[in-house]
């Protein structure tokens, strides 16, 4: 190769046209699997996307390139000096790789050689090199940066400490090493006004929900894990937790082949029902959801993705977790199955109290659909009782002619619901209820039956994960709650003393109600419909202040 004037090298290369593009995620509502290769702290670390392949194929035709000396030869410096913010490749001996840098300045000179400070632009972090060991980048391999800076979404410092603190980083560093897989996706993105160590080189940063990449089971999000161990405060529902509904208690888990076993029994399933039911139970394994105009799938069941089956008032609503809806129906068709032979129960032997089964409608194959109750109070003439609703939390009357006994197998699985009421936080809302207690004149449960209608999402999470007043103790079922506007904590409020709830006060024990006599603070959010990027999401507590009945702190 015909070497030219250093000076017109000089000048050739100072044009910084050798450019290494930033990461961009073409299909930001994707789901995709990341490794961490860089941890300063929860507001800012470095990420890769891992593929289908361990690395992109330009990656591996790049460490063959640079390792033969004949093609590499012609990339040679030529320059006197290194070009800041110039993109070259750097032979890192300790590995046997060769690296593309970006030059962010120098360190020393010695004799004809220059120390610089490179930024490694597929690794997300800084080293020191020496220009004997760079070469001159081929327009061959500029692709996109593999690294990018992230931070996780919806966290916040605890009100003691101003940033991160040394126990925080550590404990997150200890969640998220390299040798671990994540999957997420980016739900915001922002331009970077700092970085720890001065890594200004990235500019924008992406606001992640992460959560460990697990074949067989859901281990939540990284933000939720953090604010379990009272590290952080969730400030958003990227901190929720994926069991919040069973957390007091312990999450139901429902097995056909358990339930068999013990019972010696054999359910029918049809084939087409095997299909869903199998589809169903690994849809948070998925990583091929295109096209959509919520939050991806698979993301959502790693948050406090919930479902809401009763309101009574903002103080007093059920909720369900979603990723466990398909489970409870499963588990419904098949007490359906095993019961539906079953005698009556005779009603001298149903009284308040008494776990069982209750046949409730039918759905779109005319099947009977049975769910566990329990029974508040019983009306012999009349032929009907009027029960609870174990996994869902609202009261039906039932006919005594359709009750039978609940198998044993199904008396060990702890409920599908809980009970919730929305809380408030100084941190994070600056706004309280207008009033010591919440009417239930119907206002709010319109807007909630209007979002279920329309097929509303709906995310929640636990405000006070320390557990200082999260959750309220009851003696009554339906006992209403009361706000201190000075501690702004919920307390429990006046026993309502309704005769026909005295039965269940005496069961408020009893492992299938315990989620009726306790109530847990949450604060919720629904998602809105939204073809572009990022979700969009409206607080429920906005609404309430719309009509009244939420006020700001400072009013």
């Amino acid at each position: 190769m015909h070497l030219l004037p250093g000076i017109f090298w000089t000048l050739i290369y100072m044009d910084n046209e050798i450019d290494i593009p930033p990461y961009v995620d073409k299909e930001p509502k994707v789901m995709k699997r990341f490794r961490f290769v860089n941890v300063v702290s929860p507001s800012e670390f470095y990420l890769q996307n891992c593929y289908d392949e361990e690395v992109p194929q330009w990656y591996s035709d790049m460490q063959s390139f640079y390792k033969d000396s004949h093609k590499r030869a012609h990339f040679r410096i030529r320059t006197k000096e290194l070009c800041k913010n110039r993109c070259y490749v750097w032979y890192d001996a300790s590995n046997n790789t060769w690296n593309r840098v970006r030059v962010v300045n120098y360190t020393q000179s010695i004799g004809p050689f220059t120390e610089a400070r490179l930024w490694l632009l597929d690794q997300g972090k800084f080293v020191v090199g020496d220009s004997i060991d760079m070469m001159e980048l081929s327009k061959d391999f500029i692709f996109g940066a593999l690294a990018f800076r992230g931070f996780l979404n919806h966290i916040k410092p605890l009100p003691e400490d101003n940033f991160w603190s040394e126990n925080v980083v550590r404990a997150f560093k200890s969640l998220c090493t390299p040798d671990k897989l994540f999957v997420g996706v980016a739900i915001t993105k922002d331009i970077a006004d700092h970085g720890i160590q001065e890594m200004s080189l990235d500019r924008d940063t992406h606001g992640m929900i992460l959560a460990e990449y697990a074949q067989k089971q859901n281990r939540g999000t990284l933000q939720a894990a953090m604010a379990k161990a009272g590290l952080v405060i969730p400030a958003g529902f990227a901190a929720g937790r994926h069991d919040l509904a069973y957390m007091l208690r312990g999450e139901p888990s429902y097995s056909r082949w358990n339930m068999e076993r013990e019972l010696n029994v054999k359910v029918h399933v049809d084939i087409i029902q095997e299909r869903t039911e199998i589809a169903s139970s690994q849809h948070y394994l998925s990583l091929d959801e295109k096209n959509q105009r919520h939050l991806v799938r698979g993301i959502q069941v790693k948050v406090g993705f919930i479902r809401i089956t009763r309101v009574i008032s903002p103080d007093n609503f059920y909720i369900q977790m979603e990723d466990k809806v398909d489970e409870l129906l499963k588990m419904e068709r098949d007490l359906g199955d095993i019961i539906q032979n079953f005698a009556a129960l005779q009603p001298d032997v149903v009284f308040a109290g008494s776990i069982c089964a209750a046949r409730t409608f039918g759905d779109s194959s005319n099947r009977s659909l049975w769910s566990r109750v329990a029974i508040i109070s019983v009306d012999i003439k009349k032929d009907k009782a009027d029960a609870i609703y174990i996994d869902y939390g609202y009261e039906r009357y039932v006919e005594l002619s359709t009750l039978r006994d609940l198998p044993p197998y199904f008396k060990e699985i702890p409920p599908f619901c809980q009970r919730v009421h929305l809380d408030f936080s100084t941190i994070e809302n600056l706004c309280m209820p207008s009033n010591i207690t919440w009417d239930d004149d119907g206002c709010w449960k319109r807007y909630i039956e209007s979002w279920n209608t329309e097929g509303a999402i709906y995310y929640a999470w636990q405000l006070r994960p320390r557990g200082d007043h999260s959750v309220i103790q009851l003696e009554e079922f339906h006992q209403t709650l009361n706000f201190d506007k000075t501690s702004m904590i919920w307390y429990a409020g006046r026993l309502i003393k309704r005769r026909k709830y005295l039965p269940l006060k005496r069961l408020r024990d009893h492992p299938l109600l315990k989620q009726f006599f306790c109530s847990l603070g949450v604060n919720m959010v629904y998602e809105c419909e939204n073809a572009d990027f990022p979700v969009i999401t409206e607080p429920a507590w906005s609404l309430l202040k719309d009509i009244g009945q939420v006020v700001s702190i400072y009013d």
